[in-house]
């Protein structure tokens, strides 16, 4: 276990990884991580050391340095990839790393929920909206990248490629402060030739697959019978497992015992996330998808966008969301 001072964050802190379910990891949790931390940090707080070496020369004190070498490694990617920076942030207050490609009009509407939690700057889910509008998608793909920094802000970001293996430079990264209570993170949205773009992109030196446009991950989806596809949709937290019960025992027989399997399937929920469950209507759907913006969560069934019914089907979604990523009002001023 690497140790943390205060005056020094000698490699990337991760408070969680976002969906590392889906990649065959358990997600850490950003209590559980930032408690170790913490009590970390006030052991070693009497045998801080100096920061490391610089990876490499550049405009700033620091200069350039790859985010996803080991500290004072100079080895990792050579290659810069033609690529156009159509957002960077220095420090938002993000509380997650995020690697991932958006390639299709979907991803980029769920893009911005990653930026829509209560601890992050309000104008950020904003900003990356506006300025991944202007993309042209059938030519480009977008790749959003949050990477910590440590103790000093970076000036602005390259994006690298070694193979099919996408991370980013820091640049014009000044020494850091003598201390700093918390890592800064930088957030990269980079627009991408897709002609420049590996077919399937990796991310990082453990090659993590890309994440979800989404910081939703779906935990449970059923369709239920047809009489029960009349009436308004509904939503709910089901956080607490006497709401959830509450929830399902609306629903039509037999809805109880597939919804909790498939959450049994799903893990355990962790003490970092809340979950929230909709009924939705649709046709031939095969999953859901979660909005995730200031204004509140929302919901959609996916998979069949382009079939068309006699009779409107009903499904219920259950989506796990980590704390940080939930917005102040997840479901509406009325709630």
């Amino acid at each position: 276990m690497t140790t943390y001072c205060l005056s020094r964050f000698p490699a990337p802190v991760e408070p969680f990884r976002a969906h590392s379910r889906r990649i065959g990891m358990r997600r850490r949790n950003a209590t559980t991580v930032w408690t170790a931390l913490l009590v970390a940090v006030a052991a070693a707080a009497v045998s801080c050391g100096n920061e490391p070496a610089p990876a490499g020369k550049g405009s700033g004190a620091q200069g350039s340095q790859d985010s996803s070498a080991g500290a004072g490694s100079s080895s990792g990617p050579s290659g810069r990839i033609d690529s156009r920076l159509v957002y960077f942030a220095k420090d938002l207050g993000v509380p997650h790393d995020l690697h991932t490609v958006v390639r299709t009009e979907k991803e980029r509407a769920l893009l911005p929920g990653w930026f829509a939690g209560a601890r992050v700057d309000a104008k950020a889910e904003r900003e990356i909206e506006a300025k991944t509008m202007g993309t042209d998608l059938k030519r480009n793909a977008l790749v959003a990248y949050v990477t910590t920094t440590g103790c000093s802000q970076a000036g602005s970001t390259q994006l690298l490629a070694d193979g099919d293996r996408l991370s980013v430079r820091l640049v014009d990264r000044p020494k850091p402060p003598s201390e700093c209570l918390r890592p800064y993170k930088a957030v990269s949205v980079f627009e991408v030739p897709l002609a420049k773009l590996p077919k399937h992109p990796v991310f990082g030196s453990e090659r993590d697959k890309p994440d979800p446009a989404s910081p939703g991950e779906l935990a449970a989806f059923t369709r239920l019978d047809k009489a029960s596809a009349a009436g308004p949709e509904k939503k709910a937290e089901v956080t607490e497992p006497g709401a959830l019960k509450d929830f399902l025992s609306a629903l039509p027989s037999g809805t109880d015992k597939k919804v909790r399997s498939q959450l049994a399937k799903a893990g355990p929920e962790e003490p970092g996330e809340r979950r929230f469950a909709f009924t939705l209507t649709g046709c031939k759907a095969k999953g859901a998808d979660l909005a995730v913006s200031r204004k509140g969560l929302a919901a959609s069934p996916s998979g069949g966008e382009n079939v068309r019914c006699l009779r409107a089907e009903r499904y219920v979604a259950v989506f796990s969301l980590p704390r940080p990523l939930v917005p102040e009002q997840p479901l509406g001023p009325k709630f």
